[in-house]
């Protein structure tokens, strides 16, 4: 996924998004 995207969606659904994103970019930083 676009990288741009994924900010866009996360910023979107930032109540939550919040904490989900800091996971999904602890995931995104060992798969990179």
């Amino acid at each position: 996924m676009d990288r741009r995207t994924f900010l866009k969606a996360t910023t979107v659904t930032a109540g939550s998004g919040a904490a989900s994103y800091k996971h999904l970019r602890a995931h995104q930083t060992v798969l990179n």
